[in-house]
């Protein structure tokens, strides 16, 4: 995450897939602050039918980052698609 940041123009954006635990570790806090700094959409997903070679049993977000901004604004989504 980091990398692509310090890569990216001031005026693009980065997408990634990556897992959900900076949200949530509490040593992940000068990480978790920069994240949300930056994040411009936010894609909560669960791969409850396999469709992705990643283990099922974690949380996994799309993440779209942009410049850090100091006022925090960005779209949030959970998806949750169960198998039948």
């Amino acid at each position: 995450m980091e990398q692509t940041w310090r890569h990216a123009s001031g005026r693009g954006t980065v997408g990634l897939v990556h897992p959900e635990t900076h949200f949530t570790d509490e040593k992940a806090g000068i990480l978790r602050r920069a994240t949300y700094q930056r994040l411009r959409r936010h894609w909560q997903f669960l791969n409850e039918l396999m469709l992705f070679d990643i283990d099922h049993h974690v949380s996994y977000g799309v993440h779209v980052y942009g410049a850090a901004r100091e006022r925090l604004s960005f779209t949030r989504r959970r998806c949750t698609t169960r198998t039948p």
